[in-house]
C-alpha cells in the first residue's frame, strides 16, 4: 500500500478529533534539531532547567535547543513545502472531506484502550515514503508488531491543531507517517551498530498501522508552549484534559502552529533518573514531546526533531554520562542528541558527520543493545532496555564501503578507483564533486579528469544493499593541470587537379587524441575518414586555372585542450604529355539540303585548346555565320554533293596544333519530317497542355513554329479548333485549356518549306469536383454533404455516389460507413449513431471524366450527460452518475464539483478530484454551513466527449 492509499485508508479509521478543556498543570521542556546556540537561546535554557512537577514527584527537566539552519519555527510552512523536504508527492492538500471513503468526526472521552474498536485497514510490512536518512536506506525498515498495537507500554503520536485554524491532519498525515517511519529508521540503524535490534512500540491498529490521535487545543496554546515552562505545561495539560495522560503512554505530539520563539523546533520530557531499573522515565506518569510545524519533517540526512524529542521522553541524556551536557544533551557530536545547547561543556565533532541522525555516538552516553560490562550504560539507564521499545531481529550488520584510488594524477589521465563492500551490495553509484557519473554503477570507475577539474575533486561511491540500507565512502584526488597540446601537420603544398593527396597531424602532449578535419568546399572532397589523424583530399578546379587554399585540424587532448593545425596548398592544372591529336564528330551518312546540322572538335593529350573552323567553299560556305571560332560549328548544307570541312587546333596549355578535315556528302529533298512528343496536362483549371516539336531528321527543336490546338467533347471523335500557339525556343508549344467541362485536346503543325506536318497525341481534361460536409453533434448525429463541379458550382448527376467514411480518434486508419448517391442538387444526408469519437470524411472516388475529391475531416465529439442527487446526513451525501447522450457509463474520468450558496449566483469550486466508478457514478460528502446549491460538471476533452453540466442539488445546514 502506497503513502497515500495508507493515508485514505487512516482517513475511513476516524482519528481520534478532540475538544481542549482546562487541566493541571504539567511542566517539562526539550527540544529536536540541530544548529548552533544564540545567547538569547542559551538564557532560556538555564531558566527552563530543572523545572518540578510536583512538590512529591521526581525532579522533570526541560531543556531547548535551537532549530536547524535554514528553519525558522515562527514562519508558517505549506504542506508542499513538508512534503517536498520529506521527498513525499501529496495526492491532495488541506482537504477537510474525502471522496473515497468516509469520515467520522467525534469526541474521546477517554483514552484509547486495548478494547477499543480494531480500525479496518491493511498495512504494508514496511512503511511506504522516502527515508530521510538516504545515506543509509532507500527504504523505510519494517516496524515492530509485536502485541495487538495497544497492550503495554507504547507510544501515542498525536496531531495538534488550535482553535480557529483549520483541521490539517490529511493535508500533513503522509508528512507525519513518513516522519514516524524514519524514526524507526533510526532505532533500527543505531540499535545494528551494536548487534541489536530495537523498534518503537507504537500505538497501532490491528494492521500494525500506527494510529494518529487528533485533538483540538486552545488558540495560542502550541504556538507559546515555546515561551517556557509554564507555557508548556499548559499545552500538557490541554492534551491530558482530553484523556491523553496515560502512564503507560509517552505522547509525541506534532503540534499544527509556528512556535512563539524563535531559534526553538521542539520541547520533551526528561526525568533525571539514572537508575538501570524502575526508572522514572520508564513508568512513573505520561511524558509528552512535541515539535512545531516547521519541523514536522526532517532535512535529508539530517537530524529528526520528532525523533529528538521521543528520545527525551525514553530518558536521554541523563547528566552523570561521560559525555554529558549541563541541559540534558551530549558533547561528542555526531549523534541525534548533541549540539552546543549553552552548556560550558564545549561540543567535539567524534563521530563522522553521517552520523549525525543517528543515536549515540560511540554508544557509551544513553543508547546502547550490548553495553561493556562496568561502563555506564552497563551500570546505569540505557534507553536501549526501554519498555516502549520491542526487541527485534538486528539488522545485518551494518554496511560499510570502502573505496581505493590514487591520490593523485593529472588531467588527461585515466585514474582507476575501487570499491569493496562489508555488505553484500546489488548496486553502485560514483559520483565526482557530487554530481552522478550516469551508467557508472560497477565496483570499478576511471575517472579522466578534464582540462577545467584541477585542484581537489572528490569521487564518491554509495553501495545500496538487498535490505535497501546503503553505505558511502569518498576519497580525494588532487588533479595538476597537463601541458597543452601542440600538433604538427605534414603534406603536400602543391597538388594536380583531381589528384589524391594526404596530410597527417602529428600531436604532442597526453592522449588519446581526437581530431576534426576542416577542408574547402565544394572545390575538395575527402576520400578518408575526417576524424583521424591522416586526411586524403582530392580537389577539382572545375573552370578555375588554378586554386589556393588551406586546411585545418582540431586536434583534442584526452583532458579536453585542443590545438588547431594548418596546412596551406595549391591546386594547378595537370600538365599533359604526349603529342596532340584531335577528331570531328557529327552526323554521319548523307546530309539532307538546306537542313542544319552540329560537328565539333574532340582533342586528346590537351586540357585547354581553341579551334578555328574553314571548308572549301564550293560554291559558298556551309558554315553558319558566327560558328567558325568555337569547339562546336553549325553546318547547313546549300546543295547536292560534297565538301570538306577542316578544324585548325591549338592546344594552349602545351602549345602544340594540328588540322583535322572531314567531307560530308549532302543529297535530297529539303524538307525534313516533324514529331511530337507526348501531351502532358498539369493543373486544374485552367488545365496547362504542353507538348514539344521536334525535326526528326536533326534532332532539333522546332522554334517558332505556328500550331493549332484542336479539341474534342468527352466521348467524341469530332475536333474542332480552340486556339493556336507558336513554339518557344525549345520547340514547347503551351496551352491553358478550360476545365468546365470534359475534352480531349491535341497539338497539330502544318508543315512548312522545309519542315513536314504532324499531329501529337491527345490529352484528357477532366472536370474538377469539390466536395463539403457538415455534421452536427447530437444521438443521432446528422451528416450532411454536397458534390459540385468545381469551375461552374453546377452538381454532378443524380444519383452520383460519394462514401462517408471515418478515422476513430487514436487510429491511423480509414474505413467506409456508408455509400450515399447525390439528390438533383448535388446534396446527401445521413444520420447515425457515432458511437465513438471520430474523424469523418465525405469522399468522392471520381470517373472517367471527372476528378475525385475528398471533403475536410471534422472531429465529432460524443455528448455526455450527468445527473444530480443529495442524500442528507452528516455528512450529506451529493452523488450522480455521467454517461454518453446515448447512455453508456463514463468510467474512470475526473468530474468537478461546484456549489454556490443560496441567495447568490456565483458557482465555486468545492473539489476538481472526483473519479468516477467502472458505471460512472460519483459521490461526495459535504457539511454545508448554510443552504446551499450543488451541481455536477464535467469538463470535456477538446479531443474526447463534449462537457456536460448536472441538475442543481439543494441541502440545507
Amino acid at each position: 500500500m502506497n503513502s497515500h492509499a495508507r493515508a485514505r485508508a487512516f482517513f475511513r479509521l476516524a482519528p481520534f478529533t478532540l475538544v481542549a478543556v482546562a487541566a493541571a498543570a504539567m511542566g517539562v521542556t526539550a527540544v529536536g534539531g540541530s544548529a548552533q546556540a544564540s545567547p538569547v537561546l542559551a538564557a532560556n535554557l538555564r531558566l527552563m532547567d530543572h523545572t518540578q512537577m510536583a512538590s512529591t514527584g521526581p525532579a522533570i527537566h526541560s531543556m531547548v535547543a535551537p532549530a536547524p539552519a535554514g528553519i525558522d519555527p515562527t514562519k508558517p510552512v505549506s504542506d508542499a513545502t513538508l512534503a517536498r523536504r520529506a521527498g513525499i508527492a501529496l495526492e491532495r492538500l488541506g482537504r477537510p472531506l474525502t471522496t473515497t471513503g468516509t469520515a467520522t468526526t467525534g469526541t474521546a472521552s477517554t483514552n484509547p484502550t486495548a478494547t477499543d474498536p480494531t480500525p479496518l485497514t491493511t498495512a504494508a510490512t514496511a512503511p511506504t515514503g522516502t527515508p530521510h536518512m538516504t545515506n543509509f536506506l532507500t527504504q523505510h525498515v519494517a516496524p515492530s508488531c509485536v502485541g495487538t498495537g495497544t497492550d503495554g507500554k507504547r507510544v501515542q503520536v498525536v496531531y495538534a491543531y488550535e482553535t480557529g485554524t483549520a483541521n490539517d491532519y490529511l493535508g500533513k498525515e503522509a508528512v507525519l507517517r513518513n516522519e514516524i517511519a524514519n524514526i524507526d529508521d533510526v532505532f533500527a540503524l543505531s540499535s545494528a551498530e551494536t548487534g541489536g535490534g530495537r523498534r518503537v512500540r507504537w500505538v497501532t491498529d490491528a494492521s500494525c498501522v500506527p494510529q494518529i490521535v487528533v485533538a483540538e487545543v486552545p488558540a495560542g496554546v502550541i504556538s507559546k508552549s515555546a515561551n517556557g515552562a509554564g507555557d508548556w505545561s499548559t499545552l500538557k495539560s490541554a492534551l491530558a484534559g482530553q484523556g491523553l495522560n496515560r502512564a503507560d503512554r509517552k505522547y509525541l505530539v506534532f503540534g499544527d502552529a509556528p512556535a512563539a520563539n524563535p531559534g526553538i523546533c521542539g520541547l520533551g520530557d526528561r526525568y533525571s533518573d539514572e537508575r538501570p531499573a524502575n526508572n522514572y522515565n520508564d513508568y512513573y506518569a505520561a511524558q509528552y514531546g512535541a515539535v512545531y510545524q516547521a519541523c514536522f519533517a526532517a532535512f535529508p540526512n539530517n537530524q529528526t526533531s520528532a525523533g529528538h524529542e521521543l528520545v527525551h521522553t525514553l530518558g536521554a541524556v541523563q547528566g552523570g554520562s561521560p559525555n554529558a551536557s549541563q541541559y540534558g544533551h551530549c558533547t561528542d557530536d555526531g549523534d541525534l542528541m548533541c549540539y552546543p545547547d549553552g552548556s560550558s561543556t564545549p561540543v567535539r565533532q567524534i563521530c563522522p558527520t553521517t552520523h549525525e541522525p543517528l543515536l549515540d555516538c560511540n554508544h557509551d552516553d544513553y543508547f546502547s543493545t550490548s553495553p561493556v560490562t562496568g561502563t555506564y550504560l552497563a551500570n546505569s539507564w540505557n534507553v536501549a532496555n526501554s519498555s516502549y521499545l520491542d526487541t527485534v531481529a538486528a539488522l545485518d550488520s551494518v554496511p560499510s564501503v570502502s573505496l581505493d584510488g590514487p591520490a593523485s594524477g593529472t588531467t588527461g589521465q585515466p585514474l582507476s578507483f575501487t570499491a569493496s563492500s562489508t555488505g553484500t551490495p546489488t548496486a553502485y553509484q560514483w559520483q565526482v564533486d557530487s554530481v552522478t557519473v550516469t551508467g557508472a554503477t560497477g565496483t570499478s570507475f576511471v575517472f579522466t579528469p578534464g582540462y577545467w577539474q584541477t585542484g581537489n575533486r572528490t569521487v564518491t561511491v554509495r553501495a545500496t544493499m538487498a535490505d535497501g540500507r546503503t553505505a558511502v565512502a569518498t576519497k580525494t584526488v588532487t588533479v595538476t593541470a597537463a601541458a597543452a597540446p601542440t600538433v604538427t601537420l605534414a603534406g603536400p603544398t602543391a597538388v594536380a587537379d583531381g589528384a589524391d593527396f594526404t596530410t597527417t597531424a602529428t600531436p604532442a602532449g597526453t592522449g588519446p587524441f581526437t581530431y576534426t578535419w576542416t577542408y574547402p568546399t565544394p572545390y575538395c572532397t575527402p576520400k578518408s575518414a575526417t576524424d583521424a589523424a591522416s586526411l586524403t583530399l582530392s580537389c577539382a578546379l572545375g573552370d578555375a586555372n588554378n586554386l589556393s587554399s588551406a586546411l585545418t585540424v582540431d586536434v583534442m587532448q584526452a583532458d579536453g585542450q585542443a590545438v588547431t593545425g594548418q596546412q596551406s596548398f595549391t591546386v594547378g592544372k595537370a600538365q599533359p604529355t604526349g603529342q596532340l591529336s584531335a577528331d570531328i564528330t557529327g552526323p554521319t551518312g548523307v546530309l539532307k539540303v538546306g537542313q542544319t546540322y552540329d560537328f565539333s572538335v574532340v582533342a586528346q593529350n590537351t586540357s585547354d585548346f581553341s579551334v578555328s573552323w574553314n571548308d572549301d567553299g564550293a560554291p559558298t560556305t556551309w558554315i553558319e555565320q558566327g560558328y567558325f571560332v568555337s569547339p562546336t560549328t553549325r553546318i547547313t548544307p546549300r546543295q547536292a554533293g560534297s565538301a570538306t570541312i577542316e578544324a585548325f587546333v591549338y592546344a594552349k596549355d602545351t602549345g602544340q596544333s594540328t588540322t583535322v578535315r572531314l567531307t560530308l556528302q549532302a543529297a535530297g529533298s529539303s524538307t525534313n519530317a516533324t514529331a511530337w512528343s507526348g501531351v502532358t496536362a498539369s493543373g486544374t483549371n485552367p488545365v496547362t497542355l504542353t507538348a514539344a516539336l521536334r525535326d526528326t531528321v536533326t534532332g532539333r527543336p522546332v522554334a517558332g513554329a505556328t500550331t493549332t490546338v484542336q479539341g474534342a467533347a468527352y466521348g467524341s471523335s469530332t475536333y474542332g479548333t480552340s486556339g493556336s500557339v507558336v513554339t518557344d525556343a525549345n520547340g514547347v508549344a503551351t496551352f491553358k485549356a478550360t476545365a468546365a467541362t470534359a475534352a480531349t485536346y491535341r497539338f497539330t503543325f502544318g508543315g512548312s518549306s522545309a519542315l513536314g506536318a504532324s499531329t501529337s497525341g491527345t490529352a484528357l481534361v477532366k472536370v474538377p469536383t469539390r466536395t463539403a460536409l457538415v455534421v452536427k453533434p447530437g444521438y443521432p448525429t446528422t451528416f450532411s454533404g454536397s458534390l459540385a463541379n468545381t469551375v461552374t458550382g453546377r452538381a454532378l448527376p443524380t444519383g452520383t455516389p460519394v462514401t462517408l467514411k471515418v478515422k476513430w480518434y487514436g487510429t491511423s486508419t480509414w474505413a467506409p460507413v456508408t455509400t450515399l448517391r447525390t439528390d438533383a442538387y448535388g446534396k446527401v444526408a445521413w444520420t447515425w449513431n457515432a458511437y465513438r469519437n471520430g474523424y469523418f470524411q465525405l469522399v468522392y472516388a471520381g470517373s472517367p471524366s471527372t476528378v475525385s475529391s475528398a471533403s475536410a475531416a471534422p472531429l465529432v465529439r460524443i455528448p455526455t450527460k450527468a445527473t444530480m442527487a443529495v442524500t442528507s446526513g452528516r455528512p450529506d451525501v451529493v452523488s450522480g452518475r455521467l454517461t454518453t447522450g446515448a447512455g453508456a457509463s463514463m468510467k474512470y474520468v475526473y468530474v468537478t464539483l461546484q456549489y454556490r450558496t443560496y441567495g447568490t449566483s456565483t458557482w465555486r469550486t468545492v473539489t476538481t478530484q472526483v473519479r468516477t466508478t467502472s458505471t460512472g457514478a460519483m459521490a461526495y460528502k459535504v457539511q454545508p454551513r448554510q443552504r446551499t446549491y450543488y451541481r455536477w460538471v464535467y469538463l470535456g476533452t477538446s479531443t474526447g466527449y463534449l462537457a456536460a453540466t448536472s441538475a442543481q442539488g439543494y441541502l440545507t445546514y
